[in-house]
């Protein structure tokens, strides 16, 4: 995924300025032509500098020049696009992940649900507390039993003696 999204960035050519190194030349027919047009004392160095003036705005029309805003701006967006492109693509992997990472998780866990050695577990830990439980309650019981026996046999004793009281009289 990587190796393609690199390869469609390079393609795509966003950042296609090119640093450019003209050098100016101006020639000796250049100008005489300008002296020629314009007599004055400084008329080389006028003229020089008005074919160097063309030249720049020519440059600027062609769009082969840029004022140092312009060029800025152009970086500043290319490195904007390329943060973009990133930052979708990091959302993507993580969407992805996330997914991917569930599903098998949930595969896992059913699988482990469905294994015959969870369900013993299962039922020996549920028999256990079972048996604990039904052990209490038993201990229970036969607590209950045995005081109500003694009960009883208090009662008998006592209800014999009342009667062998009662004979006796």
């Amino acid at each position: 995924m990587i190796s393609i999204f690199f390869s469609i960035l390079l393609s795509a050519n966003l950042f296609n300025y090119r640093i450019k190194i003209d050098k100016v030349n101006i020639n000796a027919i250049q100008l005489s032509d300008t002296i020629k047009i314009k007599n004055s004392t400084d008329s080389i160095y006028n003229a020089r500098i008005e074919l160097k003036q063309k030249l720049v705005d020519d440059l600027k029309d062609d769009k082969s020049i840029l004022t140092p805003q312009e060029y800025t701006n152009n970086i500043v967006n290319y490195y904007n696009s390329i943060l973009l492109i990133l930052s979708v693509m990091l959302a993507a992997f993580s969407v992805l992940s996330f997914v991917y990472i569930k599903s098998q998780t949930n595969d896992w866990v059913q699988e482990k649900l469905e294994s015959d050695e969870f369900k013993e577990n299962v039922s020996e830990i549920l028999v256990g507390k079972a048996e604990n439980r039904f052990r209490e309650t038993l201990s229970d019981l036969q607590a209950k039993i045995n005081t109500m026996e003694n009960e009883i046999a208090e009662l008998n004793e006592r209800c014999e003696s009342n009667n062998l009281d009662e004979e006796i009289e």
